[in-house]
């Protein structure tokens, strides 16, 4: 029986209540998870530094592989979220998960989403070096030519994760439909997440945003802030991913 849909504030009301009680574990894994995420987001500029042809090409494959292996953390992530609002005990370990557990199948599944994304990053990446070169080709000014840069890369940089959210919108919750059906392939993950987000991709966006606050209030704590925010985010839209299963 199709059931009438939860507001945003009656999942995070299921997302509090299921993380009490549990906050030692999630608070720890959101520790290791943003280390981890850390790692792989600075290791391809640390080892390929260099402004050469064949270490710019180094550094942007390695980095869409860590990228890859961050979206198995994720997977974790959400894996730990789905056991809180389950009522069941969660373990730091759970973090892992995918990476014991069928990776290829979860490497594959985000295949598509993280190669969509990179591209539409280095797009917006070429074009603003393709703006610089051009700005300081006709400009004289440093300090007027170093400023529309960097107002251009915000402007780029923020279209571009627009483009990027809105194209993967509709395969958000495959990770969690992989973990409820580990038999299901890639492909098969990635649309059923499609068929659960239709029609419900303005709640899903909705929801998202309505953490923007809290985000900017865990940014200004110098980080320590995301210890409570990220989990509380992760289990709203894990709850989100229940309701549209009908099973809160």
């Amino acid at each position: 029986m199709h059931m009438k849909k939860r507001k945003s504030s009656e999942l995070k009301k299921y997302s509090r209540e299921a993380m009490v009680g549990r906050y030692g574990v999630l608070a720890g894994s959101t520790a290791l998870y943003l280390l981890l995420s850390l790692f792989c987001s600075m290791m391809p500029a640390l080892v390929f530094s260099g402004d050469d042809l064949f270490n710019t090409i180094l550094f942007y494959i390695t980095t869409f592989l860590f990228l890859l292996l961050v979206n198995l953390l994720n997977v974790g992530y959400s894996r730990i979220s789905l056991t809180c609002l389950r009522q069941e005990k969660p373990s730091v370990g759970d973090l892992l998960h995918a990476f014991f557990h069928h990776p290829d199948r979860y490497l594959l599944m985000y295949l598509i989403p993280t190669g969509i994304s990179f591209a539409i990053s280095l797009a917006a990446d070429f074009f603003s070096t393709c703006v610089l070169n051009e700005l300081s080709a006709v400009s004289v000014d440093l300090y007027g030519t170093t400023l529309s840069y960097m107002l251009c890369i915000l402007a780029v940089s923020a279209l571009s994760n627009l483009i990027s959210l809105l194209v993967l919108l509709p395969f958000s919750l495959a990770a969690y439909v992989m973990l409820d059906s580990p038999d299901l392939g890639p492909l098969q993950s990635l649309k059923e997440s499609a068929r659960l987000m239709k029609k419900n991709k303005l709640r899903f966006l909705y929801l998202t945003f309505s953490f923007f606050g809290i985000y900017l209030l865990g940014s200004c704590s110098c980080g320590i802030g995301f210890l409570w925010v990220m989990p509380y985010m992760e289990t709203t839209i894990s709850a989100f991913y229940l309701d549209l299963k009908n099973e809160l």
